[in-house]
């Protein structure tokens, strides 16, 4: 097996598909996760107020690595990818009603390209200073 995180985010994602998202936010009152030597490791979950699911992230000594998954409605909202705790491939974002609505590819935290671009109300901003990076828990 190659990579057992991605297993554990699978898991993890259809185990909180009961919840209800309200929104994307910075206030996260509580987390699920595992620490080695006193610093994240593994899958990480992170919960508001009402203890809603709003992201999925895996981490190593404490810096994000790999895929990052941010929630609001109950839907999947984010998709992002990790190299080192910075923004490195693909970004996908995902409407209310779950449609593709952007994907954008980020080189060392920089965005490169944008691949796909659908206007619509959930849409992120297309200019070059915005980062999904702002909206993760870290």
């Amino acid at each position: 097996m190659k990579n057992p995180n991605k297993i554990i985010i699978i898991l993890l994602l259809f185990s909180i598909s009961a919840f209800s998202q309200s929104e994307l936010s910075k206030d996260s009152v509580f987390h699920i996760g595992q620490m080695k030597n006193e610093l994240k490791d593994g899958a990480w979950i992170y919960y508001n107020s009402i203890g809603e699911a709003v992201q999925i992230c895996n981490y190593q000594n404490d810096t994000l690595v790999g895929e990052c998954y941010l929630f609001r409605e109950n839907k999947l909202r984010m998709r992002l990818i990790f190299k080192k705790g910075v923004l490195n491939g693909k970004a996908i974002f995902y409407s209310s009603s779950g449609d593709v609505i952007a994907i954008y590819n980020y080189h060392k935290g920089i965005r490169t390209e944008i691949l796909d671009y659908v206007i619509d109300k959930d849409s992120p901003p297309r200019n070059h200073i915005y980062s999904p990076y702002d909206q993760v828990i870290n």
